[in-house]
């Protein structure tokens, strides 16, 4: 697919808008994505990150040449943005937002267009609490909801072209009215995390005996007040340009509140046992992933650096649980020796080539056996050299998009205990269970040196440590699925921890939740 924009400005290269111009570009979707933003010090975070092509605080640049400019910022701050853009835009730009109220932004920025200018109004409806260019996800769309409601300023080919640029990021488009998406959305999204925050202003300093509550919460505490670690400008916006519909939505909660009460006043064992009846059937309305809903044993997820052990406690515990255990890092070292024998193993990568190639071979994993188109090349991918090929091809997109089918394939089912780098986060964010492994880097040096040593390659522990560097900055770095912690997952610090103990600690949280 060729590029939809030549140049696209990415207003606030935070979650939302450095997660969107990382896949764009990764897919090359757009020619040239600038990063324009008030605060220098993110603006160098999503460089560092390679988010967006160049970064900078001078609207005049931000603009010129723009094709489609994109605002990912609070609402409130979006028609003065839009107007120290407008004198330097090319006249016939496109712009486009992400906010999550839309009827307000329609109104308020389409009387600053120019007369040949366009305005594509969308809502991705995707997120987490977390913010920032440190948080961006070039995954994060993937089978994600965008909701577009078209305006009077909506022409048919900008529609087109925003609506083909966000299904080949991997969203699902959908169209609405802007004041259907303002009243649904207050239902579904702003009220849940206005409850979300008022529970943890109510908890924050609450002492019972001289201790705090909410240090004695556990799972539901923590599942109910997840939602109020988000930034407090980007929600105070949204409470005030969607006033109407939140005030209608909170008035049907509170309803429902004042007979949970009553009924509990009234010690009225019927109503109460309704009422917590009525709330569970919520769940057959909730847009659940259909390889969630299709899984009879959950996923586990293990993600970590190189050296974390998540291998060895990975094939422990799927023994322990009867679990499969499913090393996706093989899989990507079968690709590097398939490139080495098709002669692509030298940088510049042809990643046409490489494409080329990963439509003919086939991959599968028995056990611990590893087969190429048949072969079993399990006593190859051992090497060094083919595990820092399979590092470099993994940043490749062609490489990763092909990796996540047979992934995702493989473990669909459930019943698997799946490890990588980013499992949790790209190929089963639903995943029900999610860990972080990672160590010291001294130990995960070492770790990795000896198990090389064993296994008979002739290694410095040195240059494990330098390759362990490389490999760290690589997998921070690479544009699609960078190696990190999912927000739900565990993170599990192994550094002096024995294997055993690290299993134990997996399983007891496995438990736990499972009892939950």
């Amino acid at each position: 697919m060729g590029a939809i924009f030549e140049r696209v400005t990415v207003c606030g290269v935070g979650l939302i808008g450095g997660s969107f111009a990382a896949r764009a570009r990764a897919l090359g979707l757009v020619d040239r994505v600038c990063g324009f933003g008030r605060r220098p010090e993110s603006l160098q975070v999503a460089r560092e990150r390679n988010l967006v092509d160049e970064v900078t605080t001078d609207p005049a640049h931000a603009a010129a040449g723009a094709q489609l400019v994109m605002l990912a910022v609070p609402l409130l701050a979006m028609p003065r943005l839009l107007a120290d853009l407008m004198p330097h835009l090319p006249a016939d730009a496109v712009i486009t937002d992400v906010g999550s109220v839309k009827q307000w932004v329609i109104e308020h920025l389409e009387p600053g267009l120019g007369p040949a200018m366009a305005l594509v109004a969308a809502h991705p409806v995707a997120g987490k609490e977390s913010a920032g260019p440190a948080a961006a996800d070039p995954d994060l769309f993937v089978g994600r909801r965008v909701i577009i409601t078209p305006s009077r300023r909506s022409t048919p080919s900008a529609l087109e072209r925003v609506e083909r640029l966000w299904r080949a990021v991997g969203a699902q488009v959908e169209r609405m009215s802007a004041l259907l998406h303002d009243q649904i959305l207050a239902r579904s999204s702003h009220l849940p995390q206005i409850l979300s925050s008022a529970l943890g202003a109510a908890l924050e300093d609450e002492l019972v005996g001289g201790r705090f509550a909410a240090a004695y919460g556990a799972g539901g505490l923590r599942d109910m007040s997840r939602l109020a670690g988000s930034p407090a400008d980007i929600w105070r916006d949204i409470c005030l340009t969607n006033r109407a519909p939140i005030l209608e939505a909170l008035a049907g909660y509170e309803a429902v509140l004042a007979r949970l009460r009553g009924a509990i006043e009234h010690s009225d064992p019927a109503a109460l046992e309704a009422l917590f009846e009525q709330g569970r059937r919520i769940v057959r309305h909730l847009a659940a992933d259909a390889q969630t809903t299709a899984r009879r044993r959950p996923i586990i997820a293990i993600d970590g650096p190189m050296g974390a052990g998540k291998s060895t406690v990975a094939r422990m515990l799927a023994a322990e649980l009867n679990f499969t255990y499913l090393n996706t890092g093989a899989m990507y070292r079968a690709v590097a020796v398939a490139a080495q024998r098709a002669g692509l193993a030298q940088p510049p990568y042809d990643e046409a080539a490489i494409a080329a190639l990963l439509a003919k071979i086939e991959i599968v994993l028995e056990g611990e056996r590893v087969l190429l188109d048949g072969e079993d090349i399990t006593a190859s991918i051992g090497a060094p050299q083919v595990g820092e090929l399979a590092s470099a091809l993994s940043t490749l997109s062609s490489v990763r998009a092909r990796m996540g089918e047979l992934q995702r394939a493989a473990g669909v089912g459930g019943g698997v205990v799946m490890e990588g780098r980013d499992i949790g986060t790209a190929i089963f964010p639903d995943a029900e269970y999610k860990f972080f492994l990672d160590a010291d880097p001294e130990v995960r040096a070492a770790r990795r040196w000896r198990e090389l040593s064993a296994s008979g390659q002739p290694i410095t522990l040195e240059e494990v440590r330098a390759q362990l560097r490389q490999r760290d900055r690589r997998d921070a770095e690479r544009a699609l699925a960078p190696l990190r912690c999912a927000a739900d997952a565990i993170l599990l610090d192994s550094t002096h921890l024995s294997l055993a103990g690290v299993v134990a600690t997996l399983k007891a949280a496995i438990a736990e939740h499972h009892q939950r």
